[in-house]
């Protein structure tokens, strides 16, 4: 569909675009004009024609200081935006340790900006009533000589000298057109009379509009469902249209919701199209959120930050796997078990073999007290080794964030001279904030559909209007006048929007432009704000008739958007997801988790060995009870490794016991890597301690031998060859026949091995894959609660803590019935896996 221009050019707009100037409001509107009067030019059936002469007012008074600065030149600088940021936190005022200035600034140079706009720095000798009002005193005052001394300029100071230098015929100017200033504060008032009286020419652009023939009300649920209701009516509106047509969707707080209005529009407008091209879109939205906040940048900040400071295991994970990063080490290395919690680059790359992080964290080592130029140039190198953005596998929005980045780079170097010589690390964070105040936004098309701020409608046309966010509540707005400046200075300049009078009559302007914008207008409200009731505000439902149709034919069925307005018989009923057979030539492992997980949730099964779906483990400094448990088994093997076969009540030789106990343990512990003094020492007691309790145990039973420790073995089940590891084997007779032994370091109860669907099946595999075992048996080694339960045929109960079960009635007491049972059982499983 094609868009229609948002601003008829009538002849004096044309005449002010091609033999003198427009001056617009903000850059949306110069976007729109420029638009405007290319479509123009291109109705005249012309191949070329000269660019029009628009611009902004802060283009405009850049370009009339640099004028000046040529004709007659001066000592003066004028700052960027970026540069005013960092001279004025260069210049914070003392005795503010304590204070966020980093978060301060904004609001501080909003206040700056509004005293030169309504010519209040004469006053600021009086702003000393309260600490807020002598902080920002202090601080402009701190930048106010340094400024004169070194000739600095902001922007917000420009109106004042371009007025001057017109007085002093100094500056000479084309006639200009204004349009879109809704509020004219006293220093652009200033200048305009300070043309007029030299004879330039100055217009204030206001065309004639009708009142709109069709306004109604809407409303919906919640915010997000009344922002779904306009969305779903622009789309109704674009899909019925046959000729071009221009759709605004006015939005109050856009800014600080841009990212998710522009999920709902693509859910709505396009949800076929998942992560489509932004330049593609049907709709155009303004505003952006800050540049550091898009994954190809953040991850790069991210980065950095980890080479100076430890970060939390989760967000290294994400490094490692990030598309924009070529580290060379793989993303399970940052769970490694030795890990703690957090850590730095340093720490990790000391667990890797030599790749690309190694040699990074060894650059950045190397450097110390920078300035911002060379910070600048190391953190493109760095950036660069670590193969960072990936450039071949950048979609549109990565690529222009990416070219974005590297612009704000170029223009930090250079204001490198604003800057005192710092750590790098603190000029990553000068780095980092410099694009946190950088508002990027993915390049759109021309579209019918134009998403923006309740501001930016100013100057515009539309064929419909949707302006949501109306509620009694909202609008008017509550005052919010700048904290920095006295409110009694506020209101004896007259200052716009600073009571609620003000905000009343600013309310009262707009709502009246909304009302001439358009032929169809809707104003919305939600119905619910902060879980309280809320009705349409009085300054548009007496304007407005209520349509209330709409709201029951689709705006608050509770629906996800992807569904609304789609046909009932969109879904397709399917029965079976038909995944096929395992491969078991495909399996990682085939070990006895497989029938665990099978026995107890086949979906677990299916996403552990089929998808091989894992859930990382937390890093941590110490080994955790798992990894305790670990170090008790390889406890356990080697100490009977030591002790010889034969074990039991006639074993008396308790020296060489505690000896191959100690010989055991140390082994065991000698196996971590990295592990603490503190903790091997700790460790060593405990251990020893438990093996002396269990071998008082193991020499209370029959004597037996050890057969084997860990052997492996293997169990076929339903064309599936299991993979098994049996802790240790015991003969416990002369006719050789077997116990199995399954190690257990926490408490056990040997039920788990019965049943069509064990919890525990190991033992029962172990038993099958052993022709001549006649008994298994958890070993349960728990400090002061050692004990030996299991299930036999033929052995006995010996004590309390050494029990076997006869096999339950059910199989009549027979091990071999017993037996086939579990055959069955588990081969059952093995099938449905």
């Amino acid at each position: 569909m094609q868009a229609k221009p948002l601003i008829q050019l009538d002849d004096v707009l044309l005449r002010h675009c091609t033999d003198a100037l427009v001056v617009t409001a903000n850059e949306r509107l110069k976007i729109t004009l420029i638009d405007a009067y290319d479509q123009h030019r291109a109705t005249l059936a012309i191949d070329t024609w000269p660019s029009a002469h628009i611009k902004t007012l802060a283009e405009y008074l850049r370009d009339c200081f640099e004028a000046l600065r040529q004709t007659h030149p001066i000592e003066r600088e004028l700052l960027s935006t970026d540069a005013q940021r960092i001279v004025w936190l260069e210049r914070s005022p003392p005795h503010t340790s304590d204070i966020d200035v980093d978060g301060l600034y904004q609001s501080v140079a909003d206040a700056w900006r509004l005293i030169h706009d309504w010519e209040l720095t004469p006053t600021l000798s009086q702003f000393n009533d309260n600490e807020n009002h002598r902080l920002f005193r202090s601080w402009t005052e701190t930048y106010m000589r340094d400024a004169k001394a070194r000739g600095w300029v902001t922007e917000p100071e420009l109106p004042a000298i371009i007025t001057n230098a017109v007085g002093n015929d100094d500056l000479r100017a084309e006639p200009l057109l204004l349009i879109g200033f809704d509020i004219m504060p006293p220093s652009l008032q200033r200048l305009i009379d300070a043309y007029l009286n030299v004879g330039i020419a100055v217009h204030i652009h206001a065309g004639h509009r009708e009142r709109a023939t069709h306004v109604t009300a809407a409303s919906g649920e919640d915010a997000q469902q009344e922002l779904r209701t306009a969305i779903h009516w622009a789309r109704d509106i674009l899909v019925s249209a046959n000729e071009p047509i221009s759709i605004g969707i006015a939005v109050r707080n856009l800014t600080g919701s841009h990212d998710r209005i522009a999920r709902e529009l693509d859910a709505i407008l396009r949800p076929e199209d998942f992560g489509a091209d932004p330049r593609t879109s049907p709709y155009n939205i303004s505003g952006g959120i800050p540049l550091s906040d898009i994954p190809v940048v953040s991850d790069a900040f991210d980065f950095l930050d980890w080479l100076f400071e430890p970060l939390r295991y989760t967000r290294v994970g994400r490094l490692l796997r990030s598309p924009f990063l070529a580290l060379g080490t793989p993303p399970s290395k940052s769970h490694d078990a030795t890990l703690p919690d957090s850590y730095d680059a340093a720490h990790f790359s000391t667990y890797t073999v030599a790749t690309p992080l190694r040699d990074i964290v060894s650059e950045s080592s190397r450097i110390g007290l920078v300035s911002l130029a060379t910070a600048v140039v190391a953190v493109r190198k760095l950036l660069a080794i670590a193969g960072w953005p990936n450039d071949g596998k950048l979609l549109s929005e990565s690529f222009q964030a990416h070219q974005s980045f590297l612009t704000l780079l170029d223009e930090l170097a250079a204001d490198s001279r604003l800057v005192q010589p710092r750590h790098f690390a603190a000029m990553i964070r000068q780095i980092r904030r410099a694009a946190d105040h950088r508002i990027f936004a993915s390049e759109r098309p021309r579209a019918p559909l134009q998403v923006l701020g309740y501001l930016e409608t100013a100057g515009l046309e539309f064929t419909h209007l949707w302006v949501t966010g109306l509620n009694h509540i909202d609008w008017p707005a509550s005052p919010e006048p700048s904290p920095f400046v006295p409110l009694r200075l506020l209101r004896a300049a007259r200052v716009a929007r600073t009571d609620i009078e003000g905000e009343i009559a600013f309310a009262r302007r707009l709502t009246s432009h909304w009302e001439h914008a358009a032929p169809t207008v809707v104003f919305s409200h939600s119905r619910f704000r902060d879980d309280g009731a809320s009705r349409l505000s009085p300054l548009v439902s007496e304007l407005a008739e209520p349509d209330d149709r709409r709201e029951e034919d689709q705006t608050i069925r509770p629906c996800h958007p992807y569904m609304l307005r789609r046909p009932a018989n969109i879904l397709e009923r399917c029965d079976d997801v038909g995944v096929g057979p395992a491969q078991i030539d495909r399996l990682r492992h085939r070990d006895t988790g497989i029938l665990r997980d099978q026995s107890a949730c086949p979906f677990r099964a299916f996403a552990r060995y089929r998808l091989h779906a894992s859930q990382p483990r937390v890093p941590h400094s110490f080994p955790d009870a798992t990894e305790r448990g670990i170090a008790t088994h390889a406890a356990l093997r080697e100490t009977f490794d030591r002790l010889g076969p034969v074990i039991g009540r006639d074993r008396s030789d308790f020296e060489s016991i505690e000896t191959a106990i100690a010989e055991g343990v140390s082994t065991a512990l000698g196996t971590y890597r990295h592990l603490p003094v503190q903790f091997q020492a700790s460790e060593r007691v405990r251990l020893t301690k438990l093996l002396a309790q269990w071998m008082q145990l193991e020499q209370s039973r029959s004597p037996f031998r050890v057969v084997d420790n860990e052997r492996a073995t293997a169990l076929s089940l339903a064309g599936m060859e299991f993979q098994l590891r049996i802790d240790r084997i015991d003969e416990i007779n002369s006719a050789g026949e077997l116990l199995l032994t399954d190690y257990k370091t926490s408490a056990t109860s040997p039920n788990v091995v019965l049943g069509a669907r064990p919890e525990e099946p190991q033992l029962a595999m172990y038993a099958l894959s052993v022709p001549n075992s006649v008994a298994i048996a958890f070993a349960q080694i728990r400090p002061d609660e050692c004990r030996l339960s299991g299930w036999s045929g033929e052995i006995a109960t010996q004590s309390a803590d050494v029990r076997f079960n006869s096999p339950p009635a059910q199989h009549s007491g027979s091990w071999d019935r017993l037996r086939q049972s579990w055959r069955d059982h588990l081969t059952s499983l093995a099938e449905e896996f």
